[in-house]
């Protein structure tokens, strides 16, 4: 299925049955009603590639892997309705997007094994409102919160001192999740600036060993990093042994022996901080 005008998809309470299929979207699409989009693709339910898709109603249900996946760029805004997926629910590759913008107002997405948003390209991740159950991986890009809840997956993240040189998406369980100093970006017009605004909303880190907002401060590339969070924002964790906020370098992550121990370490990048000391305590 291709949708390749402007259109209003009123699903009614009717479901899209698209099998195996990705539902590829090129123009600026709003969907409404309370119906389902359902795909078991072994790639993406949804493809929205240099458009924007508004979710005002209605449900995507990926069974099989990835939800929504975003190139070029592009824009997706949930004002209702829901979002489901085994993996992530709204993601990116940095090879094919330059540069993408994800807005929580209402709603609900969700991940069943790992972050429900996963975005390692440049990017601009605003949440006001809705529940993320499965939290935010980003390796870059603007990441403002200002309202609603994000929960972290509750079993399964990997450990960071096993997956520092992984590629792909790493489940880490923190319920905000960084692995900085390990990517650029392709495209000449972008950078790979990673700065996190939280201002309010409730965050929430479920797996035991990890927190509600950490950053994987790796040493592969440089980057300029900060993280700003305010006295108003909710910060909570499972694990009593770990800080609400954490945040590592690339020595206490990389195993000593490892052979790519001095390619992981090689920069010492700079995190600029402004964080209510009852947040680091």
């Amino acid at each position: 299925m291709v949708v390749d005008k402007s259109i209003t998809l009123d699903l009614g309470t009717n479901n899209i049955e698209a099998g195996e299929q990705t539902v590829l979207i090129n123009k600026d699409t709003v969907i409404t009603g309370t119906g389902e989009i359902n795909s078991n693709s072994s790639t993406n339910a949804v493809q929205v590639e240099n458009a924007k898709l508004t979710l005002n109603g209605g449900k995507i249900n990926s069974t099989k892997l990835y939800g929504v996946n975003l190139v070029g760029i592009s824009e997706i805004v949930i004002e209702d309705g829901e979002i489901h997926s085994k993996d992530s629910s709204i993601s990116c590759n940095n090879g094919d997007a330059e540069n993408v913008t994800i807005t929580i107002n209402n709603g609900t997405i969700s991940s069943d094994t790992d972050a429900t948003i996963y975005v390692p390209s440049p990017c601009t991740i605003n949440v006001n409102g809705g529940t993320l159950n499965g939290g935010i991986n980003a390796r870059m890009g603007t990441i403002n919160i200002n309202g609603g809840t994000i929960n972290s997956i509750a079993s399964g993240n990997d450990k960071i001192e096993e997956y520092y040189n992984f590629q792909g998406n790493v489940w880490l369980g923190d319920a905000i999740a960084c692995m900085a100093g390990t990517y650029t970006t392709p495209f000449e017009k972008q950078s790979n600036k990673l700065a996190i605004n939280i201002s309010k909303g409730t965050i929430n880190g479920l797996c035991n060993g990890c927190s509600a907002v950490a950053i994987y401060n790796l040493g592969k590339v440089a980057q300029d990093i900060s993280v700003t969070i305010g006295e108003d924002a909710i910060l909570t964790v499972t694990d009593d042994t770990q800080p609400l906020y954490k945040k590592l370098s690339a020595k206490e992550i990389v195993p000593s022996g490892a052979k790519d121990y001095k390619e992981y370490t090689a920069i010492e990048n700079t995190v600029t901080e402004n964080i209510p000391e009852k947040f680091l305590t």
